[in-house]
């Protein structure tokens, strides 16, 4: 077993590869030795791994739980550290203690089994080369699959961060402070074009435990299968996904721009909805097809009829990580003023724990009042309250739904605002007259979501028949406007120019957009992925199109005929 390395000129470093592994997964338990090829999937990844021909050790915990993969891993002729269980990152001090600082730590996790030799010893090769303190895959700028994932680090900076950071997270996830100080160094290319980035490979749920089983299905030898023909075995499923949507990092985490509307899937929504709510499986199979396609956001509501019980449902089989619901307070329309603030703040906290039950989660980790009014009500009980649920731990982070400008300044004053949801589309003159936009770039932490992008379908609509009939606006010419910009700006129907220019918008992160069907679905994904219009073509729009009624813009003023 090879244990060291050197270039021209340089004094051999010791490499060593450490797998981390326990049983106590919360999103698939015990894990760990769930079988693939015939192999505990800790001892298939490990195995593979160490086909590089360097030194590798299994580090898992001192519980007795993980006793399994210790005697599993020794079983198959691996060597074993136990530490502690929740800190990850003491395991591994732990398991190079031997080691010299300069030498090298390759980081690996027994979840991620298609990780093999040759990947290993490239990623080795390419870290002795470019000098770097930490080099590691980079999801999905690599454009490799999510799971193909292995970091390659001193052992000196893999101390210091041990050194350095008690934080929970940090010493669970290993790797955070040291990203934090040091940067990311992408790893290297293999000299060839992969575009692999839309798949999942890794192994959190049971749907992923599947698709990873049938890539191993019939191999000769799994434990040398090159990774890229496990890959091209799951690309070619019928159920894989052909791209993944856009997206941008916001806080450290990668946030899709498309977020999915759940009001319809919750109950009967939007003047274009022709099909009903769909039926519980239907909502779980939509939602498990955007996520799928890089979709990470979920927008629902405790006023959304069913909607959040779908999301909660969607989410069971350890898919909690994979997607985030962005729920809203009750409306509250029972409170009065008489009331005390006992009876205000029971009303609250019944809302904030019936969303915690749906959900399935013990926290929410987006709570938005469902209306701006909410921020000052009753002497600002109900957002004093909530940030006291926050405090708590039981909200991560608070926002607000709101329908005006105004409204909008007035939640940009208050700094415990993280997010703000508010209604645009190509028509809607108000923010740009506001100047909103500008307001927001003194709070740019701040994450904004548009939703109504299609104007509860009118805007996707062929026909001026549908669009109702509010005073002072010709819907006829408005339609025709539309279909003439649709030519000349060569889009692909009305719904393509209404996502394009919203968009195009710098200060939107991302666009909340409702659904039914699986067609519809399709559709929007396929929106979301096209080009957005620049600024020229944003402002020939709104030259184009008339200065409609505010009325139009909100649909609770439309006529209910």
């Amino acid at each position: 077993m090879q244990s060291s390395t050197s270039t021209d000129n340089a004094t051999p470093r010791r490499i060593r590869l450490v797998l981390q592994s326990r049983m106590a997964s919360s999103r698939l338990p015990a894990k760990a030795m769930l079988t693939i090829a015939g192999f505990p999937l800790v001892v298939l990844s490990a195995l593979r791994a160490a086909s590089s021909g360097y030194e590798l050790v299994v580090a898992t915990s001192v519980s007795q739980l993980d006793d399994h993969i210790a005697e599993a891993a020794r079983a198959a002729g691996l060597k074993v550290l136990r530490g502690p269980e929740e800190d990850a990152l003491a395991r591994y001090v732990q398991a190079v203690s031997d080691l010299a600082d300069s030498d090298v730590v390759v980081r690996l996790t027994g979840d991620n089994v298609l990780p093999d030799g040759a990947l290993v010893r490239r990623l080795v090769e390419g870290f002795l080369a470019t000098g770097a303190s930490y080099l590691s895959t980079t999801w999905p700028d690599d454009r490799l699959p999510y799971g193909l994932s292995c970091e390659a680090l001193t052992v000196g900076v893999l101390r210091r961060a041990e050194a350095s950071t008690q934080d929970a997270f940090d010493r669970e996830h290993v790797t955070p402070w040291i990203r934090r100080n040091y940067g990311v160094r992408s790893f290297p290319d293999y000299g060839g074009t992969y575009a692999y980035g839309h798949l999942r490979v890794t192994i959190d749920n049971i749907d992923d435990y599947s698709r990873v089983a049938r890539a191993f299905a019939g191999v000769a030898d799994p434990v040398t299968e090159p990774w890229k023909a496990l890959v091209n075995r799951i690309a070619a499923a019928a159920d894989a996904p052909q791209f993944l949507v856009p997206a941008q990092v916001r806080s450290g985490v990668r946030r899709s721009r498309l977020v999915l509307g759940g009001a319809q899937l919750g109950m009967p929504y939007g003047i274009a909805n022709v099909t009903g709510k769909p039926s519980r499986n239907d909502a779980i199979e939509l939602i498990h097809t955007a996520v799928s396609h890089g979709v990470t956001d979920v927008d629902t509501a405790r006023a959304y009829g069913e909607s959040e019980a779908c999301v909660g449902a969607a989410m069971v089989g350890g898919r909690s990580n994979d997607l985030r619901p962005i729920t809203k307070l009750s409306p509250l329309d029972h409170l009065t003023d008489d009331m005390s603030v006992e009876a205000i703040e029971a009303a609250v906290e019944a809302s904030v724990f019936r969303s915690c039950r749906e959900l399935g989660m013990r926290s929410l980790p987006m709570l938005l009042v469902h209306r701006a009014a909410h921020l000052s009500a009753f002497g600002g009980r109900i957002w004093h309250h909530l940030l006291a649920l926050r405090a708590a731990g039981v909200i991560k982070e608070l926002g607000v739904s709101l329908q005006t400008p105004d409204e909008g300044f007035a939640a940009l004053k208050m700094p415990d605002v993280a997010h703000i949801q508010l209604p645009c589309n190509m028509l809607d003159w108000r923010w740009d007259a506001a100047r909103f936009s500008e307001a927001l770039s003194a709070r740019p932490e701040v994450t904004v979501h548009v939703r109504s992008v299609f104007l509860q379908g009118l805007l996707a609509q062929p026909a001026s028949s549908s669009w109702p009939r509010v005073p002072n606006y010709d819907a006829a010419a408005l339609v025709k406007g539309i279909d003439n910009l649709v030519i000349g700006l060569g889009r692909d129907g009305p719904d393509d120019l209404a996502t394009a220019w919203i968009n195009g918008l710098p200060w939107v992160h991302g666009l909340v957009i409702g659904l039914e069907t699986l067609p519809q679905l399709q559709r929007n994904l396929a929106l979301i992925s096209a080009p957005p219009l620049n600024a020229d073509e944003r402002d020939r729009v709104r030259d184009a199109l008339p200065k409609v009624p505010g009325a139009l813009l909100n649909p609770a003023m439309w006529p209910r005929s």
